[in-house]
């Protein structure tokens, strides 16, 4: 309870950046892809929601509802494989259904769960101790997972401007 109470004005507060630098991000990797564009705007405008996601959806691991952390863990990769399998066979699968499945699920669908974790829980409490500690323990988990995603993926985001939509697609997937 005191965690939720420290950390969600937090997190939103990180999300509420991300979300004020969209526009600018959004065309500086679309590389003028209009598609491109409003699907990486949509993504970077709802981060303060993905992120409070990302976090009420982590305390299903703490509380050990596990049930509830299988589902989370479940839904997009399960949810996205067979809404891509239906719009290949309807002939409807183009980046924009691809980009709006992943949308739907990653946000939408997938805060479910933890927002079932929320319930009961009672009201959030702040800790001013507990929110120094938590920034400085999270600020280097951050950076350590901000830097093994950017190497994950930094071939594909060099790649968009590098290389034809259609060519970072077949990469992407292989």
């Amino acid at each position: 309870k005191r965690l939720v109470g420290t950390f969600g004005p937090l997190i939103i507060f990180v999300g509420l950046c991300w979300a004020v630098a969209g526009p600018a991000l959004a065309h500086l990797l679309s590389g003028g892809r209009h598609t491109v564009y409003w699907l990486l705007l949509v993504l970077l405008l709802t981060m303060p929601v993905q992120l409070l996601t990302n976090s009420t959806n982590a305390l299903t691991w703490g509380l050990e509802r596990w049930r509830l952390f299988t589902a989370i863990k479940l839904i997009v990769p399960a949810g996205t494989a067979l809404t891509y399998g239906v719009l290949f066979v309807l002939g409807d699968l183009t980046v924009e259904t691809a980009g709006i499945t992943f949308l739907v699920l990653g946000i939408v669908v997938s805060s479910l769960p933890g927002l079932v974790a929320l319930r009961g829980m009672g009201r959030p409490e702040w800790s001013s101790g507990l929110a120094r500690a938590g920034v400085s323990y999270g600020l280097k988990v951050w950076l350590a997972g901000l830097a093994t995603q950017t190497n994950a993926r930094l071939d594909q985001l060099l790649m968009t401007r590098l290389v034809s939509p259609a060519q970072l697609g077949l990469y992407a997937v292989a």
